[in-house]
C-alpha cells in the first residue's frame, strides 16, 4: 500500500508554481522545526486590481509540506484576496483526502500560514525572515 496518494506524490516531485517571482508585491515566508529539519515555505504574489495574478514559492521539508504548497498556489492563481482569505484548514486537509495526523497538518498548513501572512501585508511590506 502506498504512503501518499498519486496526486501528492506527484505535486511533491513536480511541484506547480515552484521558483521565485520577480515583480512580487507581495511575500512571506514561515518554518516549522517538525520533520527533523527545518521545513520552511516562503510564498511571492503579484497582485493587481484585488486579484492574485501570479503566485510561486520556494522552500524545503516533507512530501506534505511541497505537496501541499504546490496545491495551494494552484487553488488561489485567479482569485480575488477576499477569496483567498477564504482557505481554511478543513480546505486543505480536504486536499489530502482528510486523512492526516495532527503530526502532518502542522506540515500541510505551513503554506497556508505563509498565505495568510502575505495577504496581511496589504502590498506595504514584505515578511521573508
Amino acid at each position: 500500500m502506498a504512503v501518499y496518494r498519486k496526486e501528492i506524490l506527484e505535486n511533491y516531485q513536480n511541484p506547480k508554481n515552484r521558483g521565485v517571482l520577480p515583480g512580487a508585491n507581495r511575500r512571506a515566508k514561515e518554518e516549522s522545526p517538525l520533520c527533523g529539519c527545518t521545513d520552511w515555505v516562503e510564498l511571492f504574489l503579484r497582485v493587481e486590481d484585488d486579484k492574485i495574478k501570479e503566485i510561486k514559492f520556494q522552500g524545503e521539508g516533507c512530501v506534505i509540506s511541497i505537496a501541499s504548497a504546490s496545491i495551494l498556489t494552484e487553488q488561489v492563481k485567479g482569485k480575488t484576496l477576499s477569496e483567498a482569505s477564504q482557505i481554511s484548514e478543513d480546505m486543505i486537509r480536504q486536499n489530502f483526502g482528510g486523512d492526516l495526523t495532527s503530526f502532518r497538518e502542522t506540515c500541510a498548513f505551513l503554506p497556508l500560514q505563509a498565505l495568510r501572512t502575505a495577504l496581511k501585508l496589504n502590498g506595504k511590506k514584505d515578511r521573508s525572515d
